[in-house]
Parts: C-alpha cells; structure tokens; sequence
C-alpha cells in the first residue's frame, strides 16, 4: 500500500486563500485568486481631469484672441487672427473626443482593480516564501520545486488558481504538468507570523469558525434576516453560542446590513 495522503498536503489554491485572509482581512472576497487586471482607474480619473481642465482654459484663450485689435482692412492678419480661432475651436473637439472615448470608472472597475492588487500582494508575498525556502513547494507528491533554478525557466508556470504548477522542459519528467502541494504542518506554522492559526488543523475556536464562515457569506453579496444567518451559523458551528455569534455579527456584517427594510427571502 503507497504511504502517500493527501491529507497530508494543502493544495496551492487553498494556501493562496488562507494566507489572503490573513494578510486583508476583512476586505478579503475569497474571489481574488481568479482576479483580472482591467488597468488602474486611478490613470483614467486622472486622464478625465487633465481632459476636462484643457477644455475649462480654452473660453480664457477665445477671449484673450478677442481683445487683439486687427486692422480689417489686413488680409493677412485677419486671417491669421481665424486660424488662431480655428485652432482653438479645433482643439476643443479633439479634447471631446478624447473625453467622450475614455471609458466611465464605475464601482465594478474599481471593484475589480482592488481584487487584483489584492491577488498580486499574495502571490508575491507566497513566490517569496518559496524562494527563501520558507515554504517548500511540491510537483506532485514527491517532487520538490527548485524555485531559484526553476524561476530562471521560461515555461515554468504556477496556477494559484488551479493548484497546478507547469514543470519546466525535463527529460525525466513523466508529466510536465502536476498538482501544486503544500506540507500542512509546514504551511500551519508559517501562517502563525501573520498573528492567525491556522484554519484547517481544528484549532480554531468556535468564534473564529463562525468569522471565517459570516465574511464568506456575506461575499456572496446577498441579504437575509440574522435570525436565519444565525440558526445556520449555530447548525454548522460546534460550540457556538448565540451571544458569540451576535457579536460576530455586530463586528462584521456591512452597516447597511444592520439597517431596517425588505430582506430576501430563501
């Protein structure tokens, strides 16, 4: 009989997410592994204000142009004088074109940036660890990733959100491809420096249970009565008792979450 368990080994994918809870905290969706980079708005809100600011300076220029007297009888300089003008009344619709071609910085954008950043913190903050040894990343069950020699490949690759890492072109490779595998007690003890234990070793207490499970329920982003919130935290959570989970509930369910009005029903 093999002496291999996975019991024995976390998957990348859940070490991405534990270690994500305990570096953000509450700000932390559990959707961040499969996070996109849609750009910074942040440039885009910028590009809008510079935008609009040269639009809000060409009436000042119109009518500075204006108050140079121009002999009419010039030719030249009266046409020299509608070009200038010209110029301007250019200018502007090239600036609305350009402002109506930016695209809106809605809620979701900035949504989405923010898991995304979130996704790069983690997965620097854990390629490091790999690096420095401090974690040891596992090809499968047995085969240890050599992360300074394998980094320096091309087509080595690590899917957080896949738990699976693409080997670099070897020879005595059977598969280029294979799970991503963490030790538990190597990972348990490595969470601890960020000031949590760990999740899946049962050594968190009935509280901290029904934390994890409250925040992952309100990222589904719906609404019920905490009456049912709790019989279901209650029903999941051994040990759990009521007053605890009230004050969970206090500490970490949105405000608008705490005020009157129609909630869904299941």
């Amino acid at each position: 009989m093999s002496g291999f368990s996975l019991r024995l080994f976390y998957p990348l994918l859940h070490v991405f997410d534990e270690t994500g809870r305990a570096m953000h905290g509450n700000s932390w969706s559990g959707a961040e592994a499969w996070a996109r980079d849609f750009g910074d708005p942040d440039v885009t809100k910028q590009e809008r204000r510079a935008i609009i600011e040269a639009l809000n300076a060409l009436p000042e220029r119109e009518h500075a142009l204006a108050q140079i007297a121009v002999d009419q009888s010039d030719y030249e300089a009266v046409q020299a004088q509608g070009e200038k003008f010209q110029a301007i009344y250019a200018e502007r619709e090239k600036l609305y074109q350009e402002l109506h071609d930016l695209p809106e910085v809605h809620d979701t954008w900035i949504k989405d940036h923010e898991a995304f950043q979130r996704r790069l913190t983690v997965e620097a903050t854990l390629r490091d660890a790999f690096k420095q040894g401090d974690l040891t990343l596992l090809f499968g069950p047995s085969t240890v990733v050599e992360w300074e020699r394998w980094a320096n490949s091309t087509d080595f690759r690590v899917y957080f959100c896949l738990s699976m890492i693409r080997a670099p072109k070897n020879q005595y490779f059977g598969t280029r491809r294979a799970a991503a595998l963490i030790k538990q007690v190597e990972f348990d003890e490595w969470i601890k420096r960020f000031g949590v234990l760990p999740e899946a070793n049962g050594s968190l207490t009935p509280k901290a249970q029904c934390i994890n499970w409250l925040r992952a329920e309100i990222a589904k982003g719906k609404r019920y009565e905490r009456d049912e919130y709790q019989h279901m935290a209650l029903a999941t959570i051994a040990g759990l008792s009521g007053r605890e989970f009230k004050r969970v509930w206090a500490n970490e369910v949105p405000a608008h979450w705490k005020n009157p009005g129609p909630l869904r029903k299941r």
